[in-house]
């Protein structure tokens, strides 16, 4: 999970895993949803973070009802997202 502060965030984000799909959610809904997250920077990643908290159906559900895609997935057809979000 990465803090993103500007858009030079959701490139390395991308770079990292190139095919993998990037959803945007923040801090205070993941609070909301029974997470806890705290920052945990890596050497190639300073605005690392990680998420705490067991991800039963009720805290998966509230983060899809808040979850705004920013990049589908490589192998899924993008026009099936509909309107992508942005930073």
């Amino acid at each position: 999970m990465t803090l993103w502060e500007s858009e030079g965030d959701l490139e390395a984000t991308v770079e990292e895993k190139p095919s993998f799909g990037i959803v945007r959610v923040t801090a205070a809904q993941l609070r909301e949803a029974g997470f806890a997250i705290a920052r945990k920077p890596l050497d190639h990643n300073p605005n690392h973070c990680e998420c705490f908290g067991k991800p039963n159906q009720k805290r998966r559900s509230a983060l899809s009802k808040v979850a705004v895609w920013v990049k589908p997935p490589d192998d899924c057809d993008a026009a099936d997202f509909g309107e992508l979000d942005s930073l």
